[in-house]
């Protein structure tokens, strides 16, 4: 059975969607994938449910909904029984699936493989795996899904590990010279994020690398002003030192990514 949480929450069994309809049912689901074949205690599946107000039935409650779990994770007409089980000391539920099977499981997997090929110098190798892994993201995460606390957090933490990949893919993307391929989604990505200046820096590096220094210089002093109007707060050093880089044509130093980037985020 496929999983996928990078999205629409989604359970399948080959043409067979297994994913639940109930509100509730989705909930307790996407909670036990955030933990796929681990421990979810109770208590957590509690919070995410009813927050600091459960019910005095909460339990018998939430072995309820463990039930009808099951029954929806059996409709291609298969015993699910084993797939959830349940463990009393400390009370909670795993979630036994192949990780394989679970997007999030892979997209992790597939970034700590583009980031280890990215430190030992290997572009090419974290640009196959980094684009390999944002490809998993089918929209926002936990999609059709009501999110109690537990879910909105780790939707949050989940979205910075998306743009953490997204950053070692366009640092793996520099490396073996796709400057040009990247200026348009860069452009795109400080439209969206105006004040994120990792990205302000690498689409000035990405239009110097494609000959269009004054571009460049012009997307320094833009940022600069909206950092200075919204903020009251001057650039960092890293993209002040791309600025006189630019100005002193010095663009040899980009392709190791030594000077520019200091370290492999």
């Amino acid at each position: 059975m496929e999983f996928a949480v990078l999205g629409t929450l989604m359970a399948r069994e080959g043409n067979v969607d297994c994913t639940p309809s109930a509100p509730k049912l989705r909930r307790v689901l996407a909670t036990l994938l955030l933990r796929a074949n681990k421990l979810v205690l109770t208590e957590t599946l509690a919070e995410e449910l009813w927050q600091h107000n459960p019910p005095p039935t909460a339990m018998a409650t939430l072995q309820t909904y463990v039930y009808q779990l099951r029954k929806s994770l059996g409709a291609d007409g298969r015993d699910r029984e084993g797939m959830i089980r349940t463990r009393t000391d400390p009370s909670g539920y795993v979630l036994n699936v192949d990780p394989e099977k679970v997007d999030l499981v892979r997209f992790r997997s597939l970034l700590g493989e583009g980031r280890r090929a990215l430190e030992e110098h290997r572009p090419e190798r974290a640009s196959d795996l980094l684009h390999r892994a944002l490809s998993l993201w089918q929209g926002p995460v936990f999609g059709g899904v009501r999110s109690g606390p537990v879910l909105e957090g780790h939707a949050a933490y989940l979205e910075e590990e998306r743009m953490n990949a997204l950053e070692l893919r366009i640092d793996a993307d520099l490396r073996i010279g796709r400057h040009r391929e990247l200026v348009s989604e860069l452009k795109s990505l400080t439209v969206t994020h105006p004040l994120h200046e990792w990205f302000q820096s690498r689409l000035m590096i990405a239009l110097h690398l494609s000959s269009r220094r004054g571009e460049a210089l012009e997307t320094f002093h833009r940022y600069r002003h909206v950092l200075q109007e919204e903020l009251g707060l001057e650039p960092n050093h890293e993209i002040q030192q791309v600025q006189r880089d630019i100005l002193n044509c010095e663009p040899t130093s980009w392709y190791g990514i030594d000077r520019v980037y200091p370290s492999v985020r």
